[in-house]
């Protein structure tokens, strides 16, 4: 998805063929389920399919389905959302004019899981609802809702891109070149080249990056004019559009931009120089890395080389730039990064907020720490996610070092009890299976004082088979969980100078919901009569709002 990221959900099990419960029980399970009594169905339900050893799959549907449309009928704004939580999983089709509703509602989380799901469909009703969105009081909704109706091409869709842009103050301007980008009509790429001429630096600047993020060379003759205008920030734009596509003939002004006083404007001529395949230009790079220019040492992970520099910066006080060196080193696959890297991994999240850090015109980035105050929760959580980003695709790349090396910083990271990282790190062993990474998967369902750390290790066991002595402890875990509220939702970031990062416009269940998602996703692909009489026996007796995601669980499962 684009902007937002429902918990993932591998396509599960094919069952074997399964049996109707008598026509009579059949019958009053239905009925009781159709007047909205769907505990009830629920408990005559298992007592018939636990006396026949049967399971039928037009009642499941029938349960699950009631269970989703029971919640679309609440005025609760947090039901409203689960519901369509537990919708999504099981793609089941959603009231018209519930999705409405949401659109209507003063909850901003409501109304981006109402887009989320209009994203996912084709039908002939969508583009009319999402117009709804287009009326919101938050404007990255708004935002968000007109990029879903240029994409579909829309009749209307540039008019009320237009509309908007007309109420916004100019300082927010910057952010429509990219939906005439987008839209990519003769009419959208006119009125894109004349952004490149707008008062506004920054509507300039965004026009030429939204020409290259949609690959529309046909702003290619105003570009090579823009990178002669004074301004660096513009040259630097320009200069990466030049390498981008591939403009040959471009070769004079790039190196002429060598010789500039910013040091971005240089990065950004040399590494289109690099593109277009003149590789000695590389040097200034190096060059610019060895003076601790952030994005030149950034960029010597992607294009290589500059490695005694960055060997260098191993040594640097200055922790910052330590780590980029040592992240750079990481890309290379050179292993003398290492000591660093697992300094940057078991550093507790409170001591490093790592932050997303650009250059003027945006086209260059690192990352940067964050020493300013956090007291709101949005920042606090966005800058978490961030370091946590971080710190993951580290410890992804950590495994091209090769396994010893990698298995040095799994188990430095699972003995000092580093639960934020033991998501990923457990997949990664998992993954491996080597008979290293089982062992240490193995230890660690015995962690003392790190219950965390053990239900994921024994999930990891559990989700490799052929450990039958984890299947218990993996069921009983869901049973003494599920009492607790299963999905909470992070934070919508409803900033729209935030717009152009990566996914920041997402609904994701917060990290504490991902281990009991996952743990019945392998109940489910494990298990066929297990997982369903798992299922039910969760949606009965656990949290109230935990029935809708497992409703969707159920659907998905038997589809």
């Amino acid at each position: 998805m684009r902007f937002y990221r429902i918990f993932p959900l591998i396509s599960l099990i094919v069952f074997s063929p399964i049996h109707p419960i008598s026509e009579s029980a059949q019958k009053q399970i239905l009925h009781l389920a159709a007047i909205g009594e769907v505990d009830e169905a629920i408990k005559s339900y298992l007592l018939h399919s636990k006396a026949t050893n049967e399971h039928s799959i037009d009642i499941l549907e029938q349960i699950g389905t009631r269970i989703i449309q029971c919640g679309f009928k609440t005025q609760d704004p947090d039901t409203c959302l689960l519901s369509l939580f537990g919708a999504n999983i099981a793609r089941l089709p959603v009231d018209r004019k519930f999705l409405t509703r949401s659109f209507r509602s003063s909850n901003p989380l409501l109304q981006s899981a109402a887009l989320q799901t209009l994203s996912m469909e084709e039908m002939d009703d969508t583009e009319s609802i999402l117009k709804e969105g287009v009326k919101s009081d938050f404007l990255m909704i708004r935002l968000e809702t007109l990029f879903q109706l240029v994409h579909r091409h829309s009749r209307h869709a540039m008019g009320l891109v237009e509309s908007l842009k007309n109420i916004l103050h100019p300082q927010l301007h910057f952010v429509f070149p990219e939906f005439y980008a987008l839209d990519g009509t003769d009419e959208s790429i006119n009125i894109l080249k004349q952004m490149t001429h707008d008062p506004n630096i920054h509507v300039r600047v965004s026009a030429i990056l939204s020409a290259v993020k949609y690959d529309r060379d046909a702003l290619l003759p105003v570009i090579r004019a823009v990178v002669t205008h004074p301004h660096p920030i513009e040259q630097e734009a320009a200069a990466l559009a030049l390498g981008f596509f591939k403009d040959i003939d471009a070769k004079p002004k790039l190196e002429r931009l060598l010789k500039s006083t910013s040091p971005d404007v240089r990065l950004a001529a040399s590494l289109s120089l690099l593109k277009l395949g003149f590789f000695e230009h590389k040097d200034e790079i190096i060059k610019l890395a060895k003076g601790g220019h952030p994005f030149a040492i950034s960029t010597l992970g992607e294009v290589g080389g500059g490695v005694p520099e960055l060997l260098e910066h191993l040594k640097n006080p200055h922790h910052i730039t330590r780590y980029r060196a040592a992240y750079a080193l990481l890309k290379q696959r050179d292993p003398r990064c290492l000591s660093t890297i697992t300094e940057i991994l078991i550093t507790p999240s409170h001591d490093l907020n790592l932050v997303p850090f650009f250059s003027p015109a945006r086209s260059l980035s690192s990352f940067e720490s964050y020493f300013g105050p956090i007291k709101e929760v949005e920042l606090k959580n966005s800058i978490a996610a961030y370091t946590n980003h971080i710190k993951q695709s580290m410890l992804i790349d950590a495994l091209d070092l090769g396994e010893p090396y990698f298995l040095n910083i799994a188990n430095t990271l699972v003995s000092l009890k580093k639960s934020e990282m033991i998501p990923i790190l457990v997949r990664l062993l998992e993954n491996l299976q080597s008979k290293e990474a089982v062992e240490l998967l193995k230890k660690s369902t015995q962690m003392p004082g790190a219950p965390f750390i053990r239900s994921y290790a024994n999930l990891a066991m559990y989700r490799l088979g052929n450990y039958k002595e984890f299947d218990k402890s993996t069921m009983d875990f869901v049973r003494d969980s599920v009492s607790n509220e299963m999905i909470s939702f992070q934070p919508v970031d409803l900033d729209p100078r935030n717009r152009n990062k990566a996914n920041p416009f997402q609904l994701t269940p917060s990290e504490r919901s991902q281990l009991l998602l996952e743990t019945f996703e392998a109940l489910l692909i494990r298990h066929e009569t297990d997982g369903i009489d798992l299922i039910l026996e969760c949606i009965l007796k656990g949290h109230p709002n935990n029935r809708y995601a497992l409703a969707g669980l159920l659907l998905k499962m038997v589809q």
